[in-house]
């Protein structure tokens, strides 16, 4: 009696993560500076991954405002952000026929509490830590109201040191490839 030998299938599974880059942005700009933060090296990862993937099927692009200034007017700056890290994307995509504007989705995001809450979770040991907090996680009161309460802790000190140390990270678009 023989025992029929059969070649064990090839089960090795292929995936890849998305990936994902974040360009920052000037406060009240919509522009990408490669100057400004660590952006000339996302730039640089966005390009050199634009060249060597071999298929994208769809990319979706976060774009978000810090919370400073006026609330409509950061969301029209989340938009123009979006709109400005695709057409960064499509001009460093020359040549590739799977991407254009069809498969590229805008999600601006508005303002980025959620990410001034993780940096104030994270890296804010003042005194007035949990009513900081307490005030970014008030689901009752709009963003502008917010800003408001902050702006009134520590005559005004806590919401400039917000502002110096955490908005400039606030301010980005970032993105995620789908192959």
């Amino acid at each position: 009696e023989t025992a029929a030998t059969t070649e064990p299938a090839d089960t090795t599974v292929t995936t890849t993560e998305p990936q994902t880059f974040k360009l920052f942005y000037v406060r009240d700009e919509i522009v990408v500076r490669e100057d400004y933060l660590d952006n000339a090296e996302q730039m640089r990862q966005i390009r050199e991954h634009l060249a060597s993937s071999p298929h994208i099927d769809s990319i979706t692009i976060r774009a978000y405002a810090s919370p400073e200034g006026a609330f409509h007017h950061n969301r029209y700056l989340s938009q123009q952000r979006a709109v400005a890290a695709r057409d960064f994307i499509l001009q460093n995509a020359s040549g590739r026929s799977d991407l254009s504007e069809e498969n590229i989705r805008l999600c601006p995001m508005d303002e980025n509490w959620e990410g001034l809450r993780e940096a104030v979770e994270q890296n804010y040991h003042r005194h007035d830590r949990a009513r900081v907090l307490a005030i970014i996680d008030d689901d009752r009161v709009g963003p502008q109201t917010k800003k408001w309460r902050l702006e009134q802790l520590d005559g005004g000190y806590t919401w400039k040191y917000l502002l110096r140390k955490y908005m400039q990270r606030l301010r980005y678009a970032t993105w995620v490839c789908i192959w």
